[in-house]
């Protein structure tokens, strides 16, 4: 497989799945807040933790919720109208286990974007869909917990959601994961950490 041709950075402690979603993350930030969170170091799944949900939650039933991912987390911002993500609460990664009280669950959160934020309008468009299993092969950043993406364009720039990645989007997640552990020292406060990764990248500021 093409991910496992490649030298990836080692965490004490993580997995590979765990060090590749680290890799994903968009920003410094990003990074510093995943890890901080629980979502690898903690073993906590963000999308369990609701109370400190790197987002803001906009609808909630007793089986699903949706939020807004906050900027960092978000790469595709500045070319989507919408984005949100409907997620199952209940923690699994096998979209074949819903029950149908789930599924019902999951469509009132679609029913709620459509009544309040007019997604799924016909005259627009866009894509849902629900990353499952290993993140190695969805390309998304949290592990074990099925999630669905609801993007939808505002035409002034390619979206292209990415499923399982090429070589080179491989080498990028590792390079880019790379970065952001030389910066990184256990026990930094944010503020120290994204100082730190100035310094270490100052060609970029």
């Amino acid at each position: 497989m093409i991910h496992e041709a490649l030298d990836w950075p080692e965490i004490a402690g993580l997995s590979l799945e765990h060090v590749i979603a680290l890799g994903r993350t968009g920003t410094p930030g990003a990074f510093y807040d995943m890890l901080q969170s629980g979502l690898t170091a903690k073993a906590k799944c963000p999308f369990c933790d609701m109370a400190h949900l790197q987002g803001t939650i906009c609808y909630e039933n007793k089986l699903a919720y949706v939020f807004i991912p906050p900027g960092d987390f978000n790469r595709n911002k500045g070319a989507l109208e919408h984005k949100f993500v409907i997620v199952l609460k209940r923690h699994t990664a096998d979209p074949s286990t819903l029950t149908n009280r789930e599924t019902l669950a999951l469509q009132h959160c679609r029913r709620y974007l459509k009544q309040h934020h007019n997604c799924y309008h016909p005259d627009r468009g866009g894509a849902s869909y629900m990353r499952h299993g290993s993140t190695i092969f969805n390309a998304g950043t949290v592990i074990g917990h099925l999630h669905e993406n609801v993007d939808e364009p505002n035409g002034l720039a390619s979206v292209r959601p990415a499923i399982y990645k090429d070589l080179d989007g491989w080498k990028k997640d590792r390079d880019r994961l790379s970065g952001y552990i030389k910066a990184y020292e256990a026990d930094m406060t944010r503020a120290e950490y994204l100082q730190s990764y100035r310094m270490h990248h100052d060609d970029l500021f």
